[in-house]
Parts: structure tokens; sequence; C-alpha cells
């Protein structure tokens, strides 16, 4: 008997081909496609990447440099990106002898921990500590003790309202002395700041808008007065004698 192998060849040729696109597609043919849909995403995200450097430049071609550089020593002024503490220490010194006070005692509160030590120190702390501690992230607090008059105690609150680094009062408290009818006054104050942070494309972000808003706390910053402006050399940690640096 023969065999007509045309006719079995017929059938399984188009057979094979389906069994081919069936079972080896999704193994080799597939993954080629994701990869080039992978690459035609990664390009048009580049092309409008490219459309938004297109516009900050022409966006930055247009911009005074002294007048932004004005602007941002002011804010930064306001809402520093450190504490700056010692800055925060000599301008309450000097606004408590301005009016007549005397600064018995300031004391700072914790922050948040800079060492491997304090930071494993701090996972123990119970929920209610976290709690204050959150309250207390990007702000230096600190409590102030003053003698004097009264007086002499609402001037000295209305320059902490005036001084162009932003200071908060939390809680105030007075005790009279009859006998040299003064007061010794206890206050709670924080001194927000602004960690510079920085997260994916900063390049190929849109320059931030300056708006009508933005002007008028810049009037605002303008006309307060600077009183933490205080250059101070940096020394060496755990020195004796941290004016004369040794």
């Amino acid at each position: 008997m023969k065999i007509d192998l045309s006719k079995i060849t017929a059938y399984l040729i188009p057979i094979l081909v389906v069994l081919f696109v069936v079972v080896f597609f999704p193994f080799f043919l597939k993954p080629q496609l994701d990869k080039i849909k992978q690459k035609n995403t990664e390009v048009k995200k580049s092309e409008q990447r490219l459309t938004v450097l297109n516009e900050k430049i022409a966006d930055l071609e247009k911009i005074n440099e002294n007048d932004v550089s004005l602007k941002l020593l002011e804010t930064e002024k306001a809402v520093p990106s450190d504490k700056k503490i010692p800055q925060i220490i000599l301008g309450i010194n000097i606004l408590a002898s301005k009016n007549g006070l005397k600064l018995q005692s300031m004391e700072f509160k914790p922050g948040q921990p800079s060492t491997e030590s304090a930071k494993a120190a701090s996972t123990k702390k119970t929920d209610s500590s976290k709690s204050s501690e959150d309250k207390q992230k990007d702000n230096v607090t600190f409590t102030v003790s003053l003698n004097g008059s009264m007086q002499q105690f609402k001037n000295f609150l209305a320059d902490i309202e005036r001084s162009k680094r932003l200071l908060g009062v939390d809680k105030i408290t007075g005790k009279k002395d009859e006998k040299s009818q003064t007061y010794a006054f206890d206050l709670e104050v924080y001194a927000p700041y602004k960690k510079l942070q920085s997260s994916g494309d900063i390049v190929g972000q849109q320059l931030p808008q300056f708006t009508t808003v933005s002007q008028s706390v810049y009037d605002i910053l303008s006309k307060l007065t600077d009183l933490t402006n205080i250059f101070i050399t940096p020394v060496e940690t755990g020195v004796t004698d941290p004016f004369v640096g040794r």
C-alpha cells in the first residue's frame, strides 16, 4: 500500500506552524515585543522630559538672578535649612538685654537622633514619646526663663513677633515676686527649620511658580527685623571654651 506523503505534508506543515506559534511565541517573540514596548515608553518619557527642559531653559533666561537670590536669602533667614542654635541663643540673649530682662536660662529639648547609637536607643521609646518627637520634627524647641517687669516682657514678645527668624511661643507662665515687684517668666518657644530635600528627576521638573501669595509673604518677611543674623566661627566638638576654640 502506497502512502501519499504529499497529502500528509499538506496537513502536517500547518499543524506545525500552529504549534510553533502557540508554544514558542510566548517564550521567544513576546519578550522581544515587551522590550520594544518598554523602549517606546522610555522614548516618549525622554521626549516629554526634553520638552520640559526646553521650557525650563526659556524660563531661566527670563529670570533676574539678583532678584531670585535676594528672595532666597530672605526666605532662608525666616526658615533656615538647619537649626542654627547658636544664633538663636545669642539672638534671644540680645532681645532680653535690649528690653531690660535678665535671661536666667535656656534649655533645648532633644531633637531627632543623629548618631547610630542614638538611633538604636530611640527605637526603644514608647508610643507617647514617639508622638512627642513627631511634634518636634523640623522645629527647634526650647524653654526660656526670664526676670523683669510686665512691660519689659511685653516689649520682648513684640520683638519676637517682629523677628525675621520665625519664632513661635507655645506656653507662657509667670510668677510675681512681691518683694522686688518683678516677674519670673517661663516660655516654651519653637523655631521651625526645613532641611533641603530632593527626590526624583529634579532637573527635569518644572520650575516652581512665584505667585502673588509668594510675593505677599516675601513683602512681609522683608519688613521684619533680622535678630539672629550673627556669624559664629565654627569650632570642633568637645572644646572647653567654644568662644576661643580650645
